[in-house]
């Protein structure tokens, strides 16, 4: 299993995930074992339907492993699908407090 790390979003017109700044992560010692890149959510999705854990990174400062938001495949209507974080609602650690990629 592969663990990727999303330091940044880009959200469509809609507030869905549409892309995604990330890289795959070593959570024994929290390093970076690729470089950033620049992701369509379809990869993401790929990602977790093949058993990859996707971590939010909310805090630059706290190790991955310690982030505790996941995400998780969503379906919204007859749209593709998309990622939205798991677990009940937590306060500064929402899709709208990640950093957003430029347009």
């Amino acid at each position: 299993m592969t663990t990727f790390a999303v330091s940044k979003i880009r959200l469509d017109c809609d507030g869905n995930v549409a892309k995604v700044y990330w890289s795959v992560v070593d959570l024994s010692s929290n390093e970076q074992v690729s470089a950033e890149v620049l992701a369509p959510v379809r990869e993401v999705v790929d990602a977790i339907q093949a058993g990859d854990d996707v971590v939010a990174l909310f805090d630059s400062n706290m190790p991955a492993r310690l982030q505790e938001r996941r995400f998780v495949v969503v379906q919204r209507g007859d749209g593709p699908k998309s990622v939205g974080l798991r677990g009940p609602t937590i306060p500064m650690q929402e899709l709208c407090d990640m950093q957003k990629l430029d347009r």
